[in-house]
């Protein structure tokens, strides 16, 4: 007792002397994240520049009548755009022979009867789309024909107005004169508020509503088609997006959504007169989960359609020439395209081309097509110059060469001209891929330097504080002064200050931790010399999966590493559990004939236990699924895992399976309590503990069995569920114990002994264990003993296991019935691993408390809590985001800005809740590791019970530390949590700037840094509310004993 207490204490004096720093290196982390952030993702430069139609007389050769169109003649007087939310090219373009086995194949006929009947009137093509394969990026793109940048897709809800020159503003504007109506998904009247003359908007977001929003555009289209004051009409449907979100595309219902498609382009047909173009158009495409967000080949891959009821808009060998072999086109190309078919300019910026199929004429020998070439081309130079005009971003050479092919090209070489506009979109993006380099160097020094010095106030002796601090500073002001005079000071010195910071602050850290080794007396003590070894097993460990994201392969596979990982750790902790058992055994005199007492021995049943986790986590990384890039490889080959078969089904857990665990559970905590004496007396933990876990899974299960009967989502379950768990927080956090003191009558003799040893002035802390035998019966010494306790040998375990309930069942709420299977089995794999761990700290002597949740637990439960992001079924990509949760915050009456910053908050939970609990359970180990686990290797026979410490006290053992020891403890787990989940977050920013040219940047690599930095952020929260915790109980604990001696 006396040696936990003094480095209890001393280790409560370490931090308050290193807190102010810690501070200080978390928050130059965040600004060294925010500073890499502003470098590496990209963001375009605006030019808000306009084109405008009497500058056909400045050099543009429009060759027809520009009283009828500005730079080439007006084909169409009007335009009707049916834009398909998710319409991927297979979708319009139907396959009958696949009708019979996908629900998606063959149900949009329209256009393929029209193309077949008239295939001159009809062009049908693919469309290549940028990631993000967001719904606003996509918009902006078919608006302004520009590409947009991959931090664009923050702001997918809610976008700001759009500034550029765009499609809409030029076929309202000028001498167009045109009015437009819409109706549909109310993002348009975010990006273009005020262009419409009538608006019929409906809200977007809700992914299970299948039908509000093409119900309300098949009525107003009705109502509009009937109109003939309008030039422009625009509809966009969201029903086939949010079925493939909901179910995927082969679903009954993506039948039906998409057959409701295939009528409201026959109804527009059916009005369309001899000067009116019909656009049917997707933004982007899905893959076969029906999600969309990144790069691959199904999410890109949209299908467009360009339909004409008299006038041709294809020759005759064209026609025959496209319908057999569709062309492909990149989505930008449809802005200059739709421009010069209605006679308007074509926007500023637009860096599309147009397909000169649908400018042939027959006869004309391919002037037509020359001429919008011509325009095309012209466009594209003069945004080309203004740009370089402006911002000097385009090497001379590269720029020399641009200019002498438009020279040669433009106006003659139709093919030239072709190859030019690819060449000055291939220069542009080159272009807009440019990083600050010097800013992400420097971010990813800084933060280094700011792990290396944080790293070094929890090493070495206590000494030397004032002079680390002061070097932490010193390296702070040096890459700060190097960021800041970047532009005017010589290279080598931008570079030589944060270096020599770096390396100061190595030299800081290894020369702190050398003088911890050589101040620490040689011991003969095992389990010293295995806790050295294991922590340094972890530091490897640790070190490789901070590594690992520099390798696009092992992020593509991480899964498996993880799983690999944490198979190890699980092995180091069963066979230093094993020596430490037999080393003990032979000092105490137990060692007699070892291979005839197999059965039942330590060793025997710590490889158990080790088998057991193995299974768990094997079973949780069977419900992974495979990113895009993985499928058919590696762990995802069907012939080289079985886990291929357990991630073909992931997505469709049974629910039935589910429920059942998630009431087993909930009945197994309950019996604990019960067995362990928690549910005596009328305290309000006893009460939320009792009463509030089955209603809260009640509401789960219940919005589950509704969502999978395809009743309409209400929100309404799970903000009740959520209201009941965040009450229980609160209760266990504000009154936290749980046990209950029968009083009676008589009063035993050595209650009065204490009563009259407090009054005297003696502590608490010499006086309770006393109080904590005669309460539980273990004096032996009063037989007329009248006073009873209940529960208190668990009041920390109880109240810290009931916070960890309730955050449970409120993740459950927000990531739905997927997540039952793989918060049971990782939450068994991290209660195994803690029954390892505890027998082998159980074989030491005067362990520190702080130790006994060390580096091997903190590594283990941060590498769990990325295990539990795959065993979800999540992957660090786009197109993975799961948009469920913001429901619960977000509707038609909460969606201004605080709907959607809670929204957002709750996406993140629902995504991140394995890094959440598993920070959160860190600092609680220091209430469960030393008092609950580490029996089971031990008590097969009575012999081996001799190496447990005696536990009769149970929990009450804690109250005999000073105050603010396990505090100051807790705090110690939650700062080297951080520092180690700041590392493996560094590595991943590493790893994008370090392979920012690389062909997977933007797939692999950037989506990857921007999940570790919020996987790192997510880690923060919990510890911090794991730390709070553990002082709330230990606050409250000690109230109760105070106020029980006092009564």
């Amino acid at each position: 007792k006396s040696d936990v207490s003094e480095i209890g204490s001393t280790n409560g004096s370490r931090l308050s002397a290193g807190a102010a720093s810690f501070v200080l290196a978390a928050v130059g982390v965040c600004l060294c994240t925010s500073l890499f952030a502003s470098g590496f993702l990209l963001s375009r430069t605006e030019l808000h520049n306009r084109s405008a139609c009497r500058e056909a007389t400045a050099g543009f050769a429009g060759r027809g009548d520009l009283r009828d169109g500005c730079w080439l003649p007006r084909r169409f007087d009007r335009v009707m755009l049916l834009l398909v939310d998710a319409l991927r090219f297979d979708f319009l373009r139907p396959n009958r022979s696949l009708a019979n086995r996908h629900y998606w194949a063959g149900n949009v006929l329209a256009v393929d009867e029209l193309q077949q009947s008239r295939p001159r009137h009809a062009f049908v093509a693919h469309v290549e789309a940028d990631a993000p394969t967001t719904t606003l990026q996509r918009l902006k793109a078919l608006l302004t024909g520009t590409l947009p940048t991959f931090i664009d897709a923050s702001a997918n809800f809610g976008g700001a107005a759009l500034r550029e020159d765009n499609l809409i503003d030029q076929l309202l504007g000028g001498a167009a004169n045109r009015t437009a109506v819409f109706m549909g998904d109310d993002t348009w009247l975010s990006l273009l508020p005020g262009r419409f003359q009538r608006a019929y908007p409906f809200p977007s977001f809700s992914i299970h509503d299948l039908d509000t929003v093409d119900r309300g555009v098949e009525r107003h289209l009705a109502e509009e088609l009937q109109r003939t004051d309008w030039q422009l009409l625009v509809a966009h449907v969201l029903g086939v997006d949010h079925c493939g979100h909901r179910y995927g595309p082969e679903h009954p219902e993506m039948r039906r959504k998409l057959r409701e498609v295939d009528a409201l382009i026959r109804a527009m047909l059916q009005r369309m007169d001899n000067r009116t173009l019909l656009v049917v158009l997707g933004d982007h495409g899905m893959t076969t989960g029906g999600d969309h967000g990144g790069g691959s080949e199904d999410e890109i891959d949209a299908g467009v359609a360009l339909v004409s009821n008299s006038r041709p808009l294809l020759g005759p060998e064209d026609a025959l020439a496209l319908r057999q072999q569709p062309p492909r086109l990149s989505q930008i190309d449809l802005v200059p395209t739709l421009a010069l078919l209605l006679g308007a300019p074509i926007p500023f910026s637009s860096l599309g081309a147009v397909p000169p199929a649908l400018f042939a004429s027959p006869g004309d020998r391919g002037a037509r097509a020359r001429d919008a070439l011509t325009v095309n081309a012209r466009q594209v130079m003069r945004f080309l110059e203004t740009y370089q005009a402006a911002y000097a971003d385009l090497p001379a050479a590269r720029l020399a060469k641009l200019r002498a092919d438009a020279a040669a090209a433009i106006g003659s070489d139709v093919e030239g001209m072709r190859r030019l506009l690819d060449d000055v979109k291939d220069a542009c993006r080159s272009v807009w891929a440019r990083f600050d380099e010097p800013a992400i160097g420097l971010a990813l020094t800084a933060f280094a330097v700011c792990l290396a010095f944080g790293g070094a106030f929890f090493a070495g002796p206590d000494g030397g504080k004032g002079r680390l601090a002061a070097g932490f500073a010193v390296a702070i002001a040096a890459c700060a002064a190097a960021f800041a005079g970047r532009a005017a000071l010589p290279p080598a010195l931008v570079w030589g200050l944060p270096a020599s910071a770096l390396l100061g602050g190595a030299a800081s850290l290894a020369a702190r931790l050398l003088a911890a080794s050589a101040a620490e007396a040689p011991s003969p003590d095992t389990g010293a010399r295995l806790s050295q070894v294991t922590s340094f097993a972890c530091a490897l460990t640790a070190g490789f999966a901070s590594l690992s994201p520099l390798s696009n392969s092992f992020i593509i596979s991480e899964p498996s590493c993880l799983l690999y990982l944490l198979q190890t750790l699980l092995l180091l902790q069963a066979a230093a559990t094993c020596v430490a058992a037999l080393r003990r055994a032979r000092a105490d005199g137990l060692w007699r004939k070892p291979c005839k007492s197999l059965i039942g021995h330590p060793c025997a049943i710590s490889a158990v236990l080790h088998a057991a986790a193995a299974i768990c986590l094997r079973l949780a990384f069977g419900f992974a699924t495979c990113r895009e890039e993985a499928r058919g490889v590696g762990w995802c080959s069907d012939a080289d895992d079985w886990l291929a078969a357990s991630a073909a089904v992931s997505s469709q857990s049974p629910l039935l399976s589910c429920v059942l665990a998630l009431l087993a559970s909930l009945a197994a905590f309950r019996w604990w309590l019960r067995r362990c004496g928690n549910f005596n007396g009328y305290s309000p933990a006893v009460l939320a503990l009792s009463y509030l876990p089955v209603p809260i899974g009640l509401c789960a299960i219940i919005h589950w069995v509704l969502q999978a009967a395809g009743s309409p989502a209400s929100p309404l379950l799970l903000r009740i569920g959520l209201a009941l768990a965040t009450a229980g927080v609160f209760i266990l956090l504000l009154a936290p114990s749980t046990a209950h003191l029968e009083r009676r009558p008589a009063t035993s003799r050595r209650l009065q002994a204490i009563a009259d040893a407090l009054a005297r002035g003696y502590d608490l802390a010499e006086v309770a264990p006393a109080l904590c035998r005669d309460l539980l019966g273990d004096s032996g010494e009063d037989s007329d003993n009248q006073h009873r306790g209940y529960g208190m040998r668990f009041m920390y375990r109880t109240a810290a296991c009931g916070l960890l309930l309730f955050a449970c069942l409120a993740v459950l709420l927000l990531a739905g019935h997927r997540a039952v299977p793989a918060l049971l089995l990782c939450a068994a794999a991290a209660a195994l691993h803690a029954e390892l761990r505890s027998a082998q700290l159980r074989l030491g002597q005067g362990r520190p408390l702080a130790e006994l949740a060390g580096w091997p637990d903190i590594v283990f439960l941060l590498l769990l809590g990325w295990a539990a992001f795959y065993a979800c079924g999540l992957q660090p990509s786009l197109s993975a985001i799961r948009w469920d949760p913001a429901f619960i915050a977000y509707s038609a009456e909460t969606s201004g800005s605080a709907g959607r910053f809670f929204g957002g908050v709750l996406i993140l939970s629902g995504m991140f809740w394995g890094q959440l609990l598993a920070a959160m359970a860190a600092p609680l180990l220091l209430l469960l590791l030393p008092l609950t686990a580490g029996h089971l290797p031990f008590v097969a026979r009575p012999k081996w019970r001799r190496l447990l410490p005696d536990q009769s006290s149970g929990d009450f053992l804690l109250t005999d530390l000073p105050p603010g020891t396990l505090a100051g403890a807790a705090a110690g787990v939650f700062a080297r949590l951080l520092l180690l989940a700041a590392c493996l977050a560094l590595g991943s920013m590493a790893a994008a700037g370090w392979h920012r040219r690389h062909l997977m940047a933007w797939k692999v690599f950037a989506p990857r840094m921007m999940f570790g930095v919020i996987g790192c952020a997510a880690t923060a929260v919990g510890a911090g509310a794991g730390l709070l915790c553990a002082v709330c109980i230990d606050r409250g604990v000690r109230r109760w004993v105070k106020q029980a001696l006092k009564e």
